[in-house]
């Protein structure tokens, strides 16, 4: 807490508020990168961007999804959000117009898990009920209606887990059973037949899934004991079981015989995985260098990428991958058109580059042609701690007053979310004005070598 005050109005008790609830809460702010087409990136505009900008300055978001041109994501109240392509409905808001940023779907406060596919999305509320919107057909309601707004699937409520493919659904109840629906023309929903279901059917019986995730015409699953599974299409060697190209799987076979899968995420025709001790692998086609392996040679099993043993979590996009180490780093490799690895230029990555030099990423979402991910506050930023200091107004628009009664000066750095640099002064006793009217809108941070840091809002 400050112990420096100023009169000046409401000001005052701005920053007290702040600083009482920064403490408490974790700050998750949204980064988006890559084309804009639609306003999938959520920055109000359709410009592309080849380095991660923040979607909005709320910093409440928990769930994030990229889909082919659209994004979805939940915040900590529990309330859903939409932005980028409108086609087929898929963001939900009861319109096919697209959303150059975030609205809100509906005004339900339970919203707990969320997917974005290529032409629908899918969601699972607190109480374990499972919704869907967009392309008819594929919902899994029963019938082949559109529909633009979350509309319920069956009266279940022990959903756990949700993944929507391109036109098919892969889901998980808490009795750890395992379910698909929506186009089986290429056998990704496993039933072992080609018929497409318009509600959710059972794969097999086992009750001890684990993790799913949904491709263009395939799809893969984890079991408890750690093995992985895969069914579909193998067109490419998307499904890792090492047969031709041309084989495919009618219901799920094993891929390998490792037991130590931890994670799992498919693109268009690409996986990757993580194993319990923080290796990556990845398999499937490469022609972008999707598999970070260094060529674009294809792989039909699972093959090691780098040697490093600290991945924690990966996410497959249509050519591309991103993925973040346990030290909060971010990486990125394969097709970079429109800057969607966020490094900054256009150039492809056979192997994995960091984005940035931040190390508080979290829950990458790799889309077709975009991508996301979470900044969280770091821990000496949640602390809040600089004494003998006021800062205002804040929010601020284009100029901030900085108070200091120390009675030396002292070298101050303005950073964001994502811990990049934008600017050092040196503060003397007394009033300081900082001109922020080139930032960008957002959140940002005053820290000081000794004495913690301060959160500000640029709008």
């Amino acid at each position: 807490m400050i112990n420096f005050y100023k009169k000046i109005g409401k000001a005052t008790a701005i920053i007290t508020s702040l600083l009482a609830v920064t403490t408490a809460q974790t700050q998750n702010s949204i980064y988006a990168w890559g084309s804009g087409d639609y306003g999938n990136l959520g920055t109000g505009t359709t410009t592309q961007q080849n380095s991660p900008v923040q979607t909005g300055t709320d910093t409440n978001w928990t769930k994030i999804s990229a889909g082919s041109g659209n994004s979805l994501a939940i915040k900590s109240n529990g309330t859903l959000w939409a932005w980028g392509g409108g086609g087929s409905g898929r963001l939900g808001t009861g319109n096919t117009t697209n959303q150059l940023s975030p609205v809100q779907i509906g005004t339900s406060t339970n919203w707990a898990s969320v997917s974005a596919g290529e032409f629908h999305s899918l969601a699972i509320k607190s109480d374990g009920s499972l919704w869907a919107w967009g392309l008819g057909g594929i919902l899994g309601t029963g019938n082949t209606t559109g529909q633009l707004s979350p509309t319920q699937i069956g009266t279940d409520t022990n959903w756990s887990q949700v993944s929507a493919g391109t036109y098919h659904s892969l889901a998980l109840k808490s009795d750890g059973t395992l379910w698909a629906w929506g186009s089986n023309s290429y056998v990704q929903l496993g039933t072992g037949n080609a018929t497409d279901q318009l509600s959710p059917v059972q794969i097999g019986t086992a009750t001890n899934w684990t993790s799913i995730s949904a491709g263009e015409n395939y799809s893969l699953a984890l079991k408890s004991d750690g093995t992985l599974w895969a069914f579909g299409v193998n067109w490419d060697g998307q499904l890792g079981t090492g047969n031709d190209y041309d084989d495919e799987e009618t219901t799920p076979v094993q891929v390998g015989t490792a037991t130590d899968w931890s994670q799992i995420s498919v693109g268009i025709r690409h996986c990757l995985a993580v194993k319990s001790n923080g290796t990556l692998w990845a398999w499937g086609w490469n022609h972008k260098g999707q598999l970070g392996i260094g060529t674009t040679t294809g792989q039909n099993i699972p093959v090691q990428v780098d040697t490093a043993t600290n991945w924690s979590q990966v996410s497959a996009g249509q050519d591309h991958s991103l993925a973040v180490k346990s030290n909060g780093t971010l990486w990125a490799w394969g097709w970079n058109w429109d800057g969607l690895l966020g490094i900054g230029n256009t150039t492809n990555q056979l192997s994995p580059m960091q984005v940035g030099t931040a190390t508080n990423w979290a829950k990458p979402s790799a889309g077709w042609y975009f991508s996301l991910a979470l900044a969280t506050a770091s821990a000496d930023v949640d602390k809040n701690e600089i004494k003998n200091f006021a800062v205002y107004p804040n929010p601020a628009n284009s100029i901030l007053n900085i108070d200091s009664n120390i009675e030396e000066n002292i070298k101050i750095i303005i950073v964001d979310i994502t811990g990049k640099s934008l600017a050092e002064r040196t503060l003397k006793t007394g009033n300081n004005t900082i001109n922020i009217s080139s930032f960008a809108n957002g959140v940002y941070f005053i820290k000081t070598e000794k004495s913690g840091s301060v959160k500000f809002i640029k709008d």
